[in-house]
Formats: structure tokens, sequence, C-alpha cells
């Protein structure tokens, strides 16, 4: 299984997300958007390879609404989006699950009791591809 990890600059690194994720078969493809963290206006081209079996959108120290980040927070959206559209389930945490609200229709999920899942040590948001099927994870114990 392959996961494509979305780094918005060199030190927001997947650490124990991946370890995580290592542990459980996947192959991580890193993709580093942001080369110098002093200057993050910079633009985009995601890559176009298929065959992805999850998307995991990492934080960054900027806010997902910061109008000089648009140069490669709108392409994003749009990768996050495709990907959405052919059923690969999409990791979001921290500025990755602040974006794009616009897919859950401006709204943010909540988890139900009945999802919670307080023993995977793996926090963020897991946008499904299933209607109603987003599941928020709480960080760990």
């Amino acid at each position: 299984m392959r996961a494509l990890i979305i780094e918005h600059d060199a030190l927001s690194t997947p650490d124990r997300v991946g370890d995580h994720l290592e542990s459980r078969g996947f192959t991580l493809d890193p993709f580093v958007v942001v080369e110098d963290i002093d200057d993050p206006e910079v633009t985009a081209s995601f890559p176009e390879r298929d065959g992805y079996d999850l998307i995991v959108v990492m934080g960054a120290p900027w806010s997902a609404y910061e109008p000089r980040l648009q140069g490669w927070v709108a392409p994003e959206v749009e990768f996050v989006r495709m990907h959405l559209d052919r059923g690969t389930p999409v990791l979001g945490i921290c500025f990755g699950a602040q974006q794009p609200p616009e897919e859950r229709d401006g709204r943010q999920p909540h988890a139900r009791d009945d999802v919670r899942d307080r023993e995977d040590p793996v926090g963020g948001l897991l946008l499904a591809p299933e209607p109603g099927s987003v599941v928020v994870r709480p960080p760990g114990p």
C-alpha cells in the first residue's frame, strides 16, 4: 500500500504518523510543498501519480487561510478533491484538517462517540470518500 505524505515544509514531517502507517504496511511517498519556510509564497504542482491508497496532509506553521499561500493551497484543495472523487481516503492533520472546508459543505465534522478510537496514537481528520463517513480521531491516550 502507498501513502502520499504532503509535507507543507521541511519541519512538518510525518514522524509518529509515518511510523504508524509503516507498521501497518504502507510505503510513504513524501512531497514537500515549501522548501524555504521563510518564503511560503510559492506555487506547487502536486504529483500526478495515481495509485495511492491514502493521502496524508500534514501540518504547517501557517494558517490555511493566509492569502500569501494561495499559490499552493488552491492547487492542494483541487488535488484533495480529485483523490476524494476517485475514492482515496485523505487524512488531514492540523493544517491539513483546516482545509478544505468546502469539501464538507463548509462544516467541520464532529466524530460520533461510536467511531472514536482512543487506542489509536494517530490523531487527525480522516476524510473518507463515502458520504457521511468522515471520522475524527482524537490524539491517543
